[in-house]
């Protein structure tokens, strides 16, 4: 199939927010009539010895790369540059990116940014970008770079999934507990076997912080539980069986949790008098 060699060839299309995104070479970046006529803004070389520049009342913000397209050039550094030049300058109207024949240096570049926006992997945004521009082809060199560089992206992107499914579930977890598993999940010294009702001048540090601890774990599930402590306290007195066993029924805590009617007159029991 016969390569097509047009000035440029539109990528990306011009949105609400940001404007096109163009692929060219030598020749396109110097066409001021058609750079006019498709509100390009920004012009990004990608090339040595081109020569290039633009008059003043152009007004057009041009940044150049001075690149060789040799295999043995890293262009790791450099692409991480050019795709937040590119982003930003989006923002301000159309951009074109362009080399001497825009085939392996700027189509590199493109390529880089779609990788970076889109978190494709290489494979997919070449042939995004070929369809496109039919003559792009990266010299071996940028391409091995440029597959490496989507798989890093890829595997970061992975990376970052993972923690937050991670963080998700711990969450999940913790809506999960009742209120008293997260009430003894807070104590920050050991407890003494006693309940501690009361302080005064003999009582060691560790009591004292043991019963403000009691005071906090008191009011948290008092909180939570306000509603049920007294109603299923008493009810429960007069729920037994013939043989004395207590009936045990089950309350809805929250929407999350329920919890024996038995373990509620326990709490109740354990704090009324504290």
């Amino acid at each position: 199939m016969k390569c097509s060699y047009n000035e440029m060839d539109k990528i990306l299309p011009q949105t609400k927010t940001n404007g096109a995104l163009w692929l060219g070479n030598i020749k396109a970046a110097q066409n001021i009539v058609k750079l006019n006529q498709e509100n390009i803004k920004t012009v990004l070389t990608i090339a040595n010895n081109t020569n290039l520049s633009y008059p003043h009342h152009q007004r057009m913000r041009h940044k150049v790369f001075e690149i060789k397209d040799n295999d043995s050039v890293n262009i790791l550094d450099l692409i991480e540059i050019t795709n937040k030049y590119i982003e930003e300058s989006l923002l301000c109207g159309s951009v074109l990116v362009h080399c001497m024949a825009g085939i392996s240096r700027s189509v590199s570049c493109i390529i880089a940014y779609l990788i970076y926006k889109n978190n494709w992997d290489y494979d997919q945004t070449f042939k995004f970008v070929k369809q496109k521009r039919n003559c792009s082809k990266p010299n071996e060199g940028f391409k091995k770079q440029l597959i490496k560089y989507a798989e890093q992206k890829l595997l970061l992107k992975s990376q970052i999934v993972n923690n937050q499914q991670k963080l998700l579930n711990d969450l999940r977890r913790k809506l999960y507990q009742s209120p008293y598993e997260i009430a003894k999940q807070t104590q920050l010294v050991k407890s003494p076997n006693k309940f501690i009702t009361s302080l005064n001048y003999n009582s060691t540090p560790e009591e004292k912080q043991q019963y403000r601890q009691q005071m906090a774990q008191k009011l948290f599930l008092s909180t939570f539980f306000k509603d049920h402590l007294h109603k299923y306290s008493n009810s429960i007195i007069q729920n037994k069986t013939k043989n004395g066993q207590t009936l045990i029924k089950r309350a809805q805590l929250s929407m999350y949790h329920s919890i024996q009617e038995s373990d509620i007159g326990y709490l109740s029991d354990r704090y009324k008098n504290a």
